[in-house]
């Protein structure tokens, strides 16, 4: 799942659909758009998934598996946690509900080095 950048501003393009393509040949086409200037191209690399989410359950609730989150350039990253699989000191960081309680508000980390994944959650119990 590469990231794609404008050539025009710099900023990353996100995938969407072509609603002017499909109404006048009837045929879908993807996308990347700029969401800071008006730049678009046709995405070439068709065989190459665009985003992964698979949610998989546990007696703890459901967690999710992210892919390539460490490269995405939009999530924060912070130097003040330690992983504890290899000792690196960045990670990237965003925020999500646990569990099925929607009112609860949980930290999930990636390591930037190995990828280890863990969450505040991971921490309380």
């Amino acid at each position: 799942m590469p990231v794609k950048f404008c050539k025009e501003c710099n900023n990353m393009l996100y995938p969407m659909e072509d609603r002017t393509y499909l109404h006048e040949t009837g045929e879908r086409r993807m996308l990347y758009a700029c969401r800071n200037c008006s730049h678009r191209e046709v995405a070439e690399d068709l065989g190459v998934p665009v985003y992964r989410n698979v949610v998989t359950s546990n007696n703890r609730g459901k967690f999710l598996q992210m892919y390539d989150v460490w490269l995405d350039p939009t999530l924060r990253r912070t130097r003040s946690t330690q992983c504890s699989q290899c000792g690196n000191r960045e990670a990237v960081y965003f925020m999500g509900p646990v569990g099925r309680n929607d009112t609860a508000i949980v930290l999930y980390f990636v390591c930037t080095n190995c990828k280890h994944q863990w969450s505040t959650a991971d921490e309380q119990n």
